[in-house]
């Protein structure tokens, strides 16, 4: 669809013209690692969030872009690996610890009470509608 104040751009443009990225993408062979130090060069002092899986970027590289100022700051919802039990040694973790232009929170950015409510109360009208044969 066409949107008035929308222009539709290739990822490389967007990465070049942004000043906040935001990524909300599933993890697949066409994300996987989709942001590496080639794209994060493309950015310009942006402020970058991840809230999708932490493997559609590269760490190395978002450090890279953190050192560089690439990326002013970023806050991460999600981290490369985090099923693991042990991401104490996480390069962005240690990096985070001694530098604050990096978030990371630990995978719950959409638990507020509110979005839990909304979650809880959609849930039950669509059983409540499959019972009812709706």
């Amino acid at each position: 669809r066409k949107y008035k104040f929308i222009e539709y751009v290739d990822l490389d443009k967007l990465l070049a013209e942004s000043e906040i990225i935001t990524l909300h993408v599933p993890l697949n062979s066409e994300t996987n690692r989709m942001l590496d130090r080639k794209k994060f060069s493309l950015m310009n002092e942006v402020y970058f969030i991840n809230a999708s899986r932490g493997e559609v970027i590269d760490d190395s590289a978002l450090i890279w872009a953190l050192e560089s100022g690439r990326v002013k700051a970023a806050a991460l919802d999600v981290l490369s690996n985090e099923s693991s039990l042990n991401t104490s040694n996480h390069i962005l973790i240690e990096y985070a610890k001694n530098n604050d232009n990096l978030i990371i929170t630990p995978h719950c950015a959409g638990s507020s009470n509110d979005s839990l409510k909304k979650t809880f109360k959609y849930s039950a009208e669509i059983l409540v509608n499959n019972l009812k044969g709706n």
